[in-house]
């Protein structure tokens, strides 16, 4: 019989990714009523990291890469996976990604540029 994984963390949070398209794909102005309170708060500190960003400019975006993902995983995780290593090599694994595949720069980009217009 299997043990039992227990890692501490929830297991029914997003993915890094996965709210990286969730941002870039509400691209309205006015946020929506759907949001919670945690994915708000969320939104207004990525929008506070991303404001000088040049969305257009790879060094801009690669120096504020890092910033966003982490701040995904605090809000998504918590604050226990900031201090859990299998987060943090998940955390590396999705940055390198996201440097090296250029559909998933542009899906920063995209992000960036959504939370750009966001408030």
């Amino acid at each position: 019989m299997p043990l039992p994984v227990r890692t501490g963390l929830p297991l029914h949070r997003s993915s890094l990714l996965d709210v990286l398209r969730r941002i870039e794909s509400h691209l309205s102005l006015s946020p929506s009523p759907a949001l919670d309170a945690r994915e708000m708060v969320m939104r207004r500190d990525l929008h506070d990291l991303v404001t000088a960003v040049d969305p257009e400019d790879a060094v801009s975006l690669a120096e504020v890469r890092l910033p966003v993902l982490r701040r995904i995983l605090l809000a998504e995780w918590g604050e226990a996976a900031l201090g859990d290593y299998a987060s943090l090599v998940m955390l590396r694994s999705v940055d390198r990604l996201v440097a090296m595949d250029p559909r998933m720069r542009d899906l920063l980009r995209r992000a960036v540029v959504a939370l750009k217009h966001s408030t």
